[in-house]
């Protein structure tokens, strides 16, 4: 029977912990719940005699992404847990046991321990913005001071669901485009660097003198062959010097305003841009948030510097 290293809260809500042998991990929260502790982190213990190579470590850990369906999911439990009357604190414990992905089992146990600890939902939430984002803690803390605090999860939960579709349409509206790209410069690398030598030696072979156009076409298919490491790394740093510049204050301004221009793709960001700022800022407003508070929230989901400004000048 293998054993695992667990911590937990107890009922006063304290942080206890220790090993225990169990079946696995399931069998393990099933018992400890049998003795009034609540389950937070688990991992694999060690027994007298095991070494260092019969314990199993889980990789999949440091890869794992909390998804913004994972957060949809969350919210409509909450919610529907809420709008139950069940108390916050066992509606958190019950979203924990119903996770499948450990990371986020890990952030919903610490919300837990938090309002266990007196803290609210809102100022809990404000520790994990990177996960949550800012419209999350806003909209609870209004829903807190309302009373209204399951339709705004209700209401938190449909505004993530449709942001997901929305990003799962504007995926595959691009995939096409994409895929075609990448096709076509698959196809233009094969015919440089395997179809044009061997026109090259048939041009070689008759002696006569080419258009300039067609030595550049030869020349680079050469350069090509023989230099693709050296064009690789520049295309390398290429990217690496955009990013710099692109995560400049100018630049990144620079870069906002040119996509804004770019044809065909500056009205779809623009469409998107807009798109999201009225749904973000009828889901606040709808939820109690106040208006200037909302347009600060706001104006942060939509990625572009140039239109943020546009935001900040509405709101002044």
């Amino acid at each position: 029977m293998p054993a695992f290293e667990y911590k937990g809260l107890n009922a006063a809500g304290k942080e206890i912990g220790g090993v225990r042998d169990a079946d696995n991990e399931k069998a393990l929260r099933a018992a400890l719940k049998r003795e009034g502790i609540f389950l937070t982190r688990v991992g694999s213990g060690s027994k007298k005699g095991s070494g260092l190579l019969s314990q199993e470590i889980d990789f999949a850990q440091y890869f794992e992404r909390i998804s913004p369906m994972d957060i949809c999911i969350f919210t409509r439990q909450l919610a529907t847990l809420s709008r139950a009357g069940i108390p916050l604190t066992e509606s958190l414990s019950a979203t924990v046991d119903q996770s499948e992905k450990p990371k986020l089992r890990k952030v919903l146990a610490q919300l837990r321990q938090d309002v266990v600890e007196g803290s609210s939902l809102a100022g809990a939430l404000t520790k994990h913005v990177d996960i949550f984002g800012p419209i999350f803690p806003n909209m609870v803390r209004a829903g807190e001071a309302s009373g209204t605090l399951d339709q705004v999860l209700l209401r938190l939960a449909e505004f993530t669901e449709s942001s997901v579709k929305l990003r799962q349409k504007i995926q595959s509206a691009m995939m096409y485009p994409i895929i075609m790209i990448s096709l076509g410069g698959l196809i233009l690398t094969g015919m440089f660097v395997y179809v044009i030598p061997q026109i090259t030696q048939i041009f070689a072979d008759t002696g006569q003198e080419l258009p300039i156009l067609t030595q550049l076409l030869i020349g680079f298919s050469q350069l090509l062959r023989d230099w693709w490491w050296a064009m690789f790394i520049a295309v390398v740093g290429c990217i690496y010097g955009f990013k710099r510049w692109q995560n400049s204050e100018a630049g990144g301004y620079a870069w906002d305003k040119t996509k804004l221009g770019i044809p065909v793709f500056g009205k779809l960001v623009l469409m998107i841009g807009v798109s999201r700022f009225t749904r973000t800022l009828s889901t606040l407003l709808a939820s109690g948030v106040p208006l200037l508070t909302a347009l600060d929230i706001t104006k942060n989901v939509l990625a572009n510097e140039v239109l943020m400004e546009v935001i900040d000048e509405a709101r002044i």
